[in-house]
């Protein structure tokens, strides 16, 4: 995922599954900025198919950053 985002600076999906990912591995705070960024982008972006899921995710991210999960 980060040689996609690497190559496609604009890659919500990608952001959004690394994210997760990091999340998966205790790396709460990198996951959240991540999905941050992710949403940023989709919105800056008007990508209206991504904001939803980007919006989703950050939640559940930062639900699970709060319990130490």
């Amino acid at each position: 995922m980060r040689q996609v985002i690497a190559r496609e600076p604009a890659a919500v999906n990608a952001r959004l599954s690394l994210a997760k990912s990091y999340c998966a591995d205790g790396r709460h705070e990198e996951a959240i900025a991540l999905a941050t960024k992710a949403l940023d982008l989709a919105q800056s972006l008007q990508r209206a198919d991504f904001i939803p899921e980007a919006r989703q995710v950050l939640s559940q991210l930062r639900a699970q950053a709060a319990k130490g999960n």
